[in-house]
């Protein structure tokens, strides 16, 4: 159960990687990377929040969660309005829709939650572990680490 919810914490996290949309064209790597970073910490602290291992208020839990969902919604829109350098553009765009994924299945959890369905709740977080988004972010930052950038709390 522990593991789950690390994996889950350490994925949606990296989902959360890209930060403030574009708007001023083709980013730098510095630029990037220092998008990367900041939406990385902020998205750090909003996840410390919220403990699903010992949920001891399910509402309170289900608010959380709904806000962490916007964050992560949020996220992912900035992600598709960057234009990171020509090397990073791939594992931007799976990052982006990897964060779109992720903001579904806080969904989910947020209705578990809601319902006081704590059985359904430790399912999903499972099943949010070992994801394809998982998967896929996981790919996409450790792809951007290989290629030199720094991507602070993202690329741990």
């Amino acid at each position: 159960m522990r593991r789950a919810i690390t994996l889950w914490g350490v994925a949606a996290v990296v989902l959360l990687a890209a930060g403030c949309g574009g708007g001023g064209g083709r980013l730098s790597k510095s630029q990037y990377e220092q998008k990367l970073k900041a939406e990385g910490a902020e998205l750090s602290s909003a996840f410390k929040g919220t403990d699903l291992a010992h949920p001891n208020d399910l509402k309170q839990l289900a608010s959380r969660i709904d806000t962490l969902q916007g964050k992560l919604n949020k996220a992912a829109d900035d992600i598709d309005a960057l234009e990171p350098p020509q090397e990073a553009k791939a594992d931007n765009t799976e990052i982006a829709a990897a964060l779109h994924s992720f903001a579904d299945q806080f969904g989910k959890l947020k209705q578990a939650a809601r319902d006081g369905d704590t059985q359904k709740i430790q399912q999903l977080q499972q099943e949010l572990g070992g994801s394809q988004a998982v998967k896929d972010a996981q790919s996409a930052t450790n792809d951007l680490v290989q290629k030199g950038y720094d991507i602070g709390k993202l690329g741990q």
